[in-house]
């Protein structure tokens, strides 16, 4: 079992952190709630769509060859 956060997880803890709601992101995504809560919900969550997701909240995706990781940064 991984000790990573999921991207879902990730996503709701930034908007945590800023004080946001899933429902602020959704309207500024152009999307329904219900949209952004399916996306959250999926068990694979592709890179393309979380980096949609983070753009409104300041982060983006960086994807390094050294470690073979996926970092979400500011």
């Amino acid at each position: 079992m991984s000790c990573e956060p999921s991207a879902s997880e990730v996503v709701r803890a930034i908007c945590s952190r800023q004080g946001r709601t899933l429902k602020s992101l959704a309207d500024e995504l152009g999307i329904s709630p219900q949209a952004l809560d399916t996306r959250l919900r999926s068990s694979s969550m592709r890179v393309e769509t979380l980096s949609e997701l983070l753009g409104p909240l300041g982060y983006r995706v960086v994807i390094t060859d050294g470690d073979k990781s996926i970092r979400v940064t500011r």
